[in-house]
């Protein structure tokens, strides 16, 4: 028998995983997906501003069931992930850096880690 906090990690794992794959899915079918406008902003910001709010909050969880959870140093480390995965595209070819990439990819991991801090404060988790 599964115990109700371990069926609860499992269910939140599943999700954010699941929003990572459909966050991605569009840039992986559609190679011109910053083409597409939604509410007259690029979808290519909106993909990586979900993308990188899934894996913060995943990653969030991760350290609070080991007992590392420190919001400032999961905050810090989200960042700098979001700034490295940009920059990663100055040295990949036929790839290109973007500032509002970079910025997009910010704001989702600020969002994600927000977001777990928001839901365990409420005692959501």
């Amino acid at each position: 028998m599964i115990s109700r906090n371990r069926a609860k990690s499992s269910i939140i794992f599943y999700v954010a995983f699941i929003g990572i794959l459909l966050s991605a899915l569009p840039s992986l079918l559609i190679t011109d997906l910053y083409k597409i406008k939604l509410l007259s902003i690029r979808a290519d910001y909106i993909s990586h501003f979900f993308m990188l709010l899934f894996i913060a909050f995943i990653y969030c969880r991760y350290l609070y069931v080991k007992r590392r959870y420190s919001f400032m140093h999961t905050l810090v480390t989200m960042v700098f992930m979001a700034i490295t995965l940009e920059m990663i595209q100055l040295v990949i070819p036929e790839r290109s850096y973007n500032n509002i990439d970079m910025l997009a990819n910010i704001i989702g991991a600020l969002s994600g880690c927000l977001t777990f801090f928001i839901m365990l404060t409420l005692k959501k988790l």
